[in-house]
């Protein structure tokens, strides 16, 4: 990877809607109802629920039917005319053992997030869709426990504007046309997608990380975190690294399992709450302890339903510059076969695991095992880690 591509893929993750993002409002009706029935899953009710809430004036970010093995959930555009609905359908559809989030997010701005934590059907749905086409059929009922009306809001990146410009600057979608006049000359001054000196100077010295102290600066730039699905050689590889690099080796599976085993686990929702608990805790004590090493995750440590949580988990783990994302193969279906003839342990999931987006986003690269050792594999890591480096202090 080049250091332009390296710069753009790092600049996408800042400013840029993540996999899975739907405009809705941007295409044509027929397109729209193309989308409807794409996104709708083959689930009738899931379908029904994205044309009425569009209707409605809440359209549709993000959605899935779970498919009947995992809950499904809706995010939803909110503005302030279509707040109040959105609460009420959460009031209500809380009874039902929905849980309700709202986000004010600096990308995708204000939207309402609803999850099912009881089932993994999709009849809520049903329910949802009659609120929307006649509210005021339905009264206003106390909520329950999963109704959360707090606004969250997301933390805006640093120099975020300055970034989207330096993004479309350096792809090209943005050219520099001569000026002919004096007049025209400053208006493209003003206009300009060329960064000034002084906002080069700033993002530069954001990069340097001038706002964290020595111990997480070693964190951030020295720790190897590798993520994947159930049998994808995270365990092996770590151990290689751990032999090559002298560090320390954290399994976040040994903690998670002791949760599991003490009872801990259930104090929390869901399995995506006890995750974002867990590494959240394990940064803070290493940022603490000056620790860093060779992290290897779970495979359901960094696939998460719950939007929300996960985009907190991504924030946390934005920092870190090592994380390898390990598949056996670039052909996804090669990749399933050969995890599932390794594997001792569940790989059900691991359909999940390779489809969902969430994998792509936090890794910092990809490295596919192609049938070689787990020595080599950590061999490329060490020498993909190297080049970073190398390139990190030319831009310096």
């Amino acid at each position: 990877m080049g250091i332009k591509s390296w710069i753009i893929s790092k600049l996408e993750k800042d400013v840029e809607s993540s996999a899975g993002h739907i405009e809705l409002e941007n295409l044509k009706e027929e397109d729209r109802e193309k989308m409807f029935k794409q996104f709708g899953e083959g689930d009738a009710n899931l379908t029904e629920f994205l044309r009425q809430s569009y209707k409605s004036g809440l359209p549709s970010i993000f959605c899935c039917s779970g498919h009947g093995i995992q809950s499904a959930y809706v995010t939803l555009k909110i503005t302030d005319e279509n707040i109040n609905i959105a609460r009420k359908v959460g009031k209500i559809l809380s009874k039902q053992g929905i849980s309700t989030n709202f986000t004010d997010d600096h990308i995708r701005g204000k939207y309402v997030h609803y999850r099912s934590m009881k089932t993994n059907s999709t009849e809520w749905l049903n329910t949802a869709t009659q609120i929307l086409a006649n509210p005021e059929l339905f009264e206003d009922v106390e909520p329950d426990i999963y109704y959360h009306e707090e606004m969250y809001s997301s933390k805006k990146p640093f120099a975020f504007n300055l970034k989207k410009r330096l993004l479309a600057y350096l792809r090209g979608t943005k050219q520099i046309t001569e000026a002919t006049t004096a007049s025209s000359i400053q208006k493209f001054k003003e206009n300009s997608w060329e960064l000034s000196d002084k906002e080069k100077s700033s993002i530069m010295e954001h990069q340097k990380l001038t706002n964290v102290n020595k111990n997480s600066k070693k964190l951030y730039n020295e720790s190897i975190i590798l993520i994947g699905p159930s049998g994808a050689g995270k365990s092996t590889v770590a151990e290689e690294l751990r032999k090559k690099t002298g560090m320390q080796r954290l399994c976040i599976d040994r903690i998670a399992n002791r949760a599991r085993d003490t009872g801990f686990m259930r104090k929390f929702k869901n399995a995506d709450e006890f995750n974002f608990y867990m590494i959240s805790e394990i940064i803070e004590k290493a940022k603490k302890d000056g620790s860093y090493g060779i992290v290897d995750f779970g495979a359901g440590h960094s696939v998460y339903d719950d939007r929300e949580i996960f985009e907190r988990v991504k924030s946390m783990l934005n920092p870190f510059k090592n994380i390898v994302l390990l598949l056996p193969d670039k052909d996804e279906e090669k990749s399933l076969d050969i995890m599932k003839s390794r594997a001792t342990g569940d790989t059900r999931d691991n359909k999940k695991f390779v489809e969902s987006p969430c994998n792509k986003e936090l890794a910092t690269m990809i490295v596919y095992g192609n049938n070689r050792q787990p020595v080599e594999i950590a061999e490329e890591i060490l020498q993909f880690i190297k080049e970073r480096k190398e390139q990190q202090m030319e831009i310096e």
